[in-house]
């Protein structure tokens, strides 16, 4: 089992951008990045990703990475190894003073398994006001 960080989540979003435009999937479907709910790499399907939208969905999507979609239909040069998966985040995401001491009283009572535990002991914890709740008077 994968150690749970946060540096395992990945900014699919700008290598879409990146020298390619992917905007339609292996078989034509429109590619929808901001809904994707799992994304996975066979190794045995080089250039390519598979993707679902729901996580009950029982097949996946193919994404070609290599391919560049456009009106145009060009194609991309570069290859799998010139894809480079950057983290999503600089650093971990503060979450509330709140919420940060919920997580740990589920920690001391084992709600949350002791696997998972350091991780969300680790979190850093900040005050944290939505914007929209002020009133511009």
């Amino acid at each position: 089992m994968n150690e749970v960080n946060q540096s395992n989540i990945y900014d699919f979003k700008s290598i879409s951008t990146v020298n390619r435009n992917w905007a339609y999937d292996v078989d034509g479907r429109k590619i929808l990045l901001s809904y994707f709910k799992e994304i996975k790499a066979d190794p045995n399907l080089s250039g390519k990703l598979l993707y679902k939208y729901e996580f009950e969905q029982e097949n996946y999507y193919v994404l070609d990475i290599c391919n560049r979609s456009s009106s145009r239909k060009r194609k991309w040069n570069g290859t799998p190894a010139d894809v480079e998966l950057k983290p999503a985040y600089n650093g971990p995401l503060p979450v509330s003073k709140a919420l940060h001491k919920d997580l740990n009283s589920l920690c001391e009572l084992n709600a949350i398994p002791a696997y998972y535990q350091s991780f969300f002991k680790n979190l850093t914890a900040e005050n944290y006001i939505p914007q929209d709740t002020f009133d511009e008077d």
